[in-house]
């Protein structure tokens, strides 16, 4: 069975592709929102963030302050996403800021 998708006036609906972002909304942004919601118990953050976007990686250490951050190379933490529960994704186009939130417990 094939599928259509109407507008409000029964016609079919144009498609339009996804327009660039202007750069929000930030990852720190992002982030803090998502802490609201989601206690975390480890943060794995790619080795590389540290050396080219140290701006991301000042932010999450300090944001982290009392987590551990655990650093990996990009290529193993590209890995690691299928094992993930979700994926949240910015409009930032800062390299190397791909970050893993590992659940924690609230006492």
């Amino acid at each position: 069975m094939r599928c259509r998708i109407l507008d409000s006036q029964q016609r079919p609906a144009r498609r339009s592709r996804p327009k660039p972002s202007d750069g929000n909304p930030r990852f720190s942004d992002v982030l803090r929102v998502i802490l609201r919601e989601l206690p975390v118990g480890k943060v794995i953050a790619e080795q590389e963030t540290e050396a080219h976007s140290p701006a991301v990686y000042q932010e999450i250490t300090e944001v982290f302050c009392d987590t551990p951050v655990e650093k990996t190379p990009h290529a193993e933490s590209k890995k690691m996403l299928g094992q993930v529960k979700a994926i949240v994704r910015t409009g930032e186009f800062t390299p190397y800021s791909n970050t893993i939130l590992v659940g924690g417990v609230v006492y």
